[in-house]
């Protein structure tokens, strides 16, 4: 069912709208007072002509006002997409907001400098200006909060479109920024980095606690540094024993500094398993909540995994996690003296497609753990299978089932029921924005020798999610 609303933009270049949990910035929204609800959102916003020019974002129910997203970001990364290219993204790890000429005369710019300096001021609704700036970010020590934007590369600056463009294809190089500060013009170089470099793209799952990189919008929203291992949960997990909350950072293991990811991988993999740590850490929402917790380091589990998303195809595909940096061999892992036979299954669980059995059973020998080798070798056999080669155990042939109900069918209606089966998609963890753990649907089978099922895409929000299909009892 499709309901279709009508309305008038009331505002095509407002700033980003403070509502609930948008987390938004530098870019404009689009305003109207339409009487779109929940349920709306990522709908198209369709002009009169049956272009699509926006997105329904969001909105406020007490000012009975709707919120667009304007597609010409989605239109310039579509363009490189096409190409099988993928768009380039700047940052100078500042953030911006769009002020009115009069609000630029009130601090100061007046209007025969600004028309001086190259600015439409007739044709254009106002300026940027800087908001905040992340700490040892490209623009910390050369931006100041307050200074208004004249030009970019020698180009006027009205809006985001055209300072997104300049940044974008500026990566790796420095941009001269022309700001309106204290009265004055100044002319400041300001070096533009790659945006991808400081979005997270891996996730691990460790003790039930989930790790990543700091992001730029978590750094701008609580005013960090994009520096630490941002805790994002902790529901039953060895930190959240401790009382750690969602959203704390980690910032040092041991007395060594944890930056990021890689480096707090590079301080387990040196840390015996059970293994008390001191952790310094902080929540990012209290600059004051600075405290030292010490925990146990986890033992090896098969749930630990790291997830890594793919820049080229945007899918996240995950790995087994031992302690290690990936391509790191096997016998850099530290198995504590204190490791019990079902954590060393575990291990065993998560090295087996890697045909490192003999490896794990050398580095338990070291301890004479005789009864735990004789462990491992009965766990091999129940996660690999007990062939003579020690391959994986081929899955077993499904067998067709006819029911009486079935024998009245037309052969037509039963071809087309047998293709029908049941989907149930659990997601492991919650990546590209994605919330929902559990769901369920019916499914198409329409390539049965490539083993193709088309189902909606709404069941599976992201690569993480763990399928099991059922052909409705018509094979087992």
């Amino acid at each position: 069912m499709m309901s279709v609303h009508s309305g008038e933009l009331s505002q095509l270049d407002r700033n980003v709208p403070e509502y609930e949990a948008n987390r938004d910035c530098n870019t404009f929204y689009i305003q109207s007072s339409t009487t779109c609800d929940g349920g709306s959102s990522g709908s198209p916003v369709v002009n009169i002509d049956g272009e699509a020019v926006a997105l329904m974002a969001g909105g406020t129910i007490m000012a009975s006002s709707n919120f667009f997203f304007p597609l010409h970001r989605a239109a310039y990364a579509l363009d490189y997409i096409r190409r099988n290219e993928i768009p380039p993204r700047g940052t100078m790890q500042a953030v911006f907001t769009h002020i009115t000429h009069s609000e630029a005369e009130r601090r100061a710019l007046s209007t025969e400098t600004a028309i001086e300096q190259g600015l439409d001021v007739e044709n254009t609704a106002g300026v940027l200006s800087v908001e905040s700036i992340i700490a040892m970010g490209p623009a910390d020590g050369k931006l100041k909060v307050g200074d208004i934007v004249i030009s970019i590369n020698n180009k006027p600056i009205p809006g985001f479109i055209e300072m997104s463009e300049i940044v974008d294809s500026s990566v790796g190089k420095e941009v001269d920024i022309r700001v309106f500060r204290d009265k004055q013009i100044c002319d400041i170089a300001v070096p533009v980095q790659d945006f991808y470099s400081i979005t997270p793209s891996r996730l691990l799952h460790l003790g039930n606690s989930w790790l990543h990189d700091m992001s730029f919008l978590l750094a701008a929203i609580n005013s960090v540094p994009i520096s630490g291992v941002f805790i994002s949960g902790v529901y039953n997990s060895f930190l959240g024993k401790h009382n750690v909350g969602e959203y704390s950072i980690i910032y040092s293991i041991n007395g060594t500094p944890t930056p990021n990811l890689d480096a707090l991988m590079e301080v387990l993999k040196s840390t015996p398993r059970n293994q008390e740590m001191a952790i310094k850490l902080r929540s990012s929402k209290s600059a004051r909540d600075e405290r030292i917790v010490f925990a146990r380091c986890p033992m090896t589990s098969t749930k630990d995994r790291l997830y890594t998303r793919s820049s080229a195809t945007g899918f996240w595909s995950h790995e087994p996690y031992m302690g290690l940096l990936p391509g790191q061999p096997l016998e850099n892992m530290v198995i504590s003296q204190k490791s019990s036979a079902g954590d060393v299954e575990a291990s065993v669980a998560a090295a087996a497609q890697n045909n490192l059995l003999s490896k794990i059973i050398k580095k338990a020998q070291c301890f004479k753990r005789d009864k735990i080798c004789k462990h491992i070798e009965d766990s091999f056999k129940t996660v690999i299978g007990s062939d003579s080669n020690g391959g994986a155990l081929k899955p077993r042939k499904l067998v067709s089932k006819q029911t009486s109900a079935e024998k009245n069918m037309p052969k037509r209606m039963r071809k087309v029921l047998r293709s029908m089966v049941t989907i149930t998609a659990q997601s492991i963890c919650n990546a590209d924005g994605s919330y929902t753990k559990y769901g369920h649907s019916n499914g198409l089978v329409v390539d049965k020798k490539n083993g193709i099922i088309l189902c909606s895409n709404r069941l599976v929000e992201n690569t993480t999610c763990q399928l099991n299909v059922d052909f409705n009892g018509w094979a087992n």
